[in-house]
């Protein structure tokens, strides 16, 4: 029962996964074919790279910055990563890197279209199987409400434009690295061989994997979100019962398979348990309580340790109300009066209270106390209030919540928060993020074992002398510079002491 609901739900999506795959691999190859001749181009040794750039190769570099702005691409994290480069006098490191980039970024452009389209026709089959399921006329078009819904999902973390952007620049990274190798070690790089051709399969299945019934990538992880999304947003408005169906394939983890059969309501109040845990040892059975369905909590794909999650929901249509909330509280182990309960944690503690007129007081104080939870095993948030009063909020060893423990005093405040060792990315996380936004926070700073790093809203000098360590680049500081470029917010990261 469940892989028929399974495979019927993905059975079109995935003919347009294998399509799209088909016209990539061929796109892909048309950019091995840029970079081989951007390769024989160059004809440079590995003693070059630091030299600077021929006059010749300086007008190249400007004509294609010219067509790159005339096609509309010169943009982003792309156009700033440029533009930095530029400053100064250019080597044959920085354009190689320079023009891999643009060539990547190309690719993009061309299939920017092919993706759109993905999307769409996965989505709205999706969408007219709800409205089939729920006895509704099926429709030609998406609701616009979804496409806006799309551009602001966030799947794992991460909403599409961050993810494709993030995944091109991945690209140019390693590509411009094994280059550098076989300069250094005098070969004449072809991209043609063996070695080379398994890079660039790495990235494709990056992008989409397609192993016989076997379906992965990230294309396949936005797709199955927005399928499901897609679904529900067949009932409109109403407030409709649904089962959550695993797919229940070899590698389905303890979270979906002990979801599997349980019934939500898609807009009234769930109350249920489920495993949950970053990893497969820290699971742990928890009581939810929700309104409507949360992507990654109770609509999938469900988050947490990562897995490819092809889970999906489906409409009950033929119970009655007072059936279904009796099966959701029995199938879940709950009572009917089973009330909310949120997780427990230390309560915050008032530290000291200081005059945040005098700005270096604000600086002194932040840098005090992170020097105190850098290190510690659990994340730790230090807020200075609006009235100068010096919060400590105390979270686990993934989260903190500084939000719940001092709701509206949060407003405008100054933070400053540890990430532990075995958890950081070295730069803000997407959660960070909405909080800065949520709580309109004068500045944020995150501390770990070895960068520290802050968004400042007041500040003038917009990504003053961001770190670029090629090595640790990351894409969480990727992200970071990104939204300061969008939002025209200060950022700026630098090592730890």
């Amino acid at each position: 029962m469940n892989n028929n609901i399974v495979e019927n739900r993905w059975k079109n999506t995935r003919k347009e996964l294998n399509k799209f795959r088909n016209e990539y691999l061929k796109l892909n190859k048309n950019t091995q074919d840029k970079i081989q001749d951007l390769f024989n181009s160059l004809n440079i040794t590995y003693q070059d790279l630091s030299k600077i750039i021929s006059k010749r190769d300086q007008d190249r570099l400007e004509r294609k910055i010219d067509s790159w702005k005339q096609k509309k691409i010169f943009k982003g994290y792309f156009k700033y990563r440029v533009e930095e480069l530029m400053k100064g006098q250019i080597n044959y490191r920085n354009l190689i890197e320079i023009l891999l980039y643009g060539i990547e970024i190309e690719e993009q452009e061309e299939n920017k279209d092919s993706i759109y389209n993905l999307f769409i026709n996965c989505s709205l089959d999706c969408y007219n199987q709800g409205r089939k399921d729920l006895k509704k006329k099926e429709k030609s078009i998406l609701p616009q409400v979804l496409l806006t819904t799309f551009l602001m999902t966030a799947v794992n973390g991460t909403m599409w434009k961050d993810y494709i952007d993030a995944y091109y620049l991945t690209n140019m990274q390693e590509i411009q690295k094994r280059y550098l190798i076989s300069l250094q070690q005098g070969k004449i790089p072809d991209i043609y061989d063996d070695t080379w051709q398994r890079t660039f399969e790495i990235q494709q299945n990056r992008l989409i994997d397609i192993n016989n019934t076997k379906y992965s990538g990230g294309i396949d992880k936005y797709v199955t979100t927005y399928g499901n999304l897609a679904y529900l947003e067949a009932s409109d408005n109403d407030n409709q019962q649904v089962k959550f169906v695993s797919d229940l394939c070899d590698n389905v983890t303890e979270m979906c398979s002990y979801m599997d059969g349980m019934i939500f309501n898609t807009k009234n109040r769930n109350v249920f348990k489920r495993p949950i845990g970053k990893t497969v040892k820290d699971l742990t059975l928890q009581t939810i309580d929700v309104i409507g369905l949360v992507l990654g909590i109770n609509l999938p794909p469900i988050e947490e340790h990562f897995h490819w999650c092809h889970s999906v929901l489906t409409y009950i249509t033929d119970k009655s109300t007072d059936e279904l909330r009796e099966e959701i509280f029995i199938k879940n182990g709950l009572s009917a009066n089973n009330k909310y309960t949120k997780e427990k944690h230390k309560p915050p503690i008032l530290l000291e209270e200081i005059d945040i007129t005098n700005e270096q007081n604000i600086y002194n104080t932040l840098e005090k106390y992170e020097k105190v939870i850098k290190n510690d095993i659990i994340e730790n948030a230090i807020v200075i209030t609006e009235e100068g009063k010096v919060y400590q909020c105390f979270g686990n060893e993934t989260n903190v919540w500084p939000d719940i423990d001092l709701g509206e005093k949060l407003l405008n405040s100054y933070v400053t928060h540890n990430h532990p060792k075995k958890e950081t990315n070295y730069s803000f996380s997407e959660a960070d993020i909405r909080l800065f936004e949520k709580f309109n926070l004068s500045k944020l700073r995150g501390v770990d074992d070895k960068y520290i790093y802050e968004f400042d809203r007041n500040k003038q000098n917009i990504l003053k002398n961001p770190t670029f360590d090629d090595n640790e680049l990351g894409f969480e500081h990727i992200k970071s510079i990104q939204y300061a470029i969008d939002h025209n917010i200060f950022y700026k990261r630098w090592e730890n002491d």
